[in-house]
């Protein structure tokens, strides 16, 4: 593989303010080190606050993570538990539910993983103040 024919992907947040939501979109090719660092990207944005939720779309990401590389992205969420109060819904496509899940399960946060994004966005919606 050339980066040329398979350039990394990459990962965006952006916030809606009005519902105290921060929605996170990952595409293309993703690694563990490009996943911790949007992780600290987020919390390190002035706009953000440790009471919104979150909401990962993750259904376009290509991510085949090693054993250990899921065991850092637990970790590193785990590290960063202090600033992640309210839940966090991922949203993964099929290949990637399973890791998602795992991830999710592993974590102390409140995370959970969803196949589809309606029900995700209903789950936060239950359990937003």
């Amino acid at each position: 593989m050339t980066r040329e024919r398979y350039p990394l992907g990459s990962y965006s947040h952006n916030f809606i303010h009005e519902k105290n939501i921060c929605q996170v979109t990952g595409q293309g090719n993703v690694n563990s080190e490009m996943t911790t660092m949007e992780m600290n990207d987020i919390v390190m944005d002035p706009q953000f606050s440790n009471s919104m939720q979150l909401i990962v779309d993750l259904r376009k990401i290509n991510f085949h993570p090693t054993y250990n590389e899921i065991i850092h992205i637990k970790d590193h969420l785990n590290f960063l538990k202090q600033y992640f109060k309210n839940e966090i819904a991922v949203v993964a496509s099929e290949s990637f539910y399973y890791i998602a899940f795992l991830i999710c399960e592993m974590s102390s946060i409140k995370l959970k993983a969803f196949k589809d994004c309606e029900k995700a966005k209903e789950w936060l919606q239950r359990n937003s103040f």
